[in-house]
């Protein structure tokens, strides 16, 4: 009995070594908040549509500036971006059709300004205590009427659900709670 109670004990052990070694991530269930389920990462956009490397003797203010990072400052880049669009992990896009009318701009010293179609604003944003972590406060903006069918307030809504960001392939990645989803930007020419 004591061998078969081993047995299953190291039988339990591999298995879960293997489960936590599988690449995914976990989000909670709509039907049972108490239940985790593993989700898969939202998908990369197709290789055409990344963003390409910049061309030689382009004129600097086109490409971001990378900041060195030091002690309180974020290490993404520093310049304006160009909302692209946003990948759920649920396969949702939302993509606008105006990018230039959809920016953000980070500040070295904690500032954020955006522009969300007709409107804009300015917060601030924070760095968290591990790598990549972000968290943004929700922006004071002009409260213009924006056409019919604009974005505005949903570009608000998501750049509230931010808890990270990473740079790949001159693309800034900012990402949601739970790996539920990314928003996509490429820097202003």
């Amino acid at each position: 009995m004591r061998n078969l109670f081993a047995a299953l004990a190291s039988a339990a052990l591999l298995m879960a070594t293997a489960c936590t070694s599988l690449p995914a991530s976990y989000g909670v269930t709509p039907a049972a908040q108490s239940t985790l389920r593993a989700v898969p990462p939202p998908p990369l956009p197709p290789e055409s549509e990344l963003a390409a490397e910049p061309t030689p003797g382009a004129p600097a203010s086109r490409t971001p500036t990378i900041l060195l990072a030091q002690a309180g400052t974020p290490a993404f880049a520093e310049g304006t971006w160009q909302w692209r669009q946003t990948v759920f992990s649920d396969g949702k896009r939302v993509t606008p059709d105006a990018p230039e009318r959809y920016t953000v701009q980070f500040s070295p010293d904690g500032r954020f300004s955006v522009r969300a179609d007709c409107n804009r604003g300015s917060s601030r944003f924070q760095q968290g205590p591990e790598a990549h972590q972000l968290q943004i406060a929700p922006p004071a903006t002009t409260k213009m009427g924006c056409p019919e069918g604009s974005l505005g307030g949903e570009f608000l809504r998501q750049l509230g659900m931010v808890t990270g960001w990473l740079l790949a392939n001159g693309e800034l990645v900012l990402t949601f709670k739970f790996d539920s989803g990314s928003m996509l930007f490429r820097a202003q020419p």
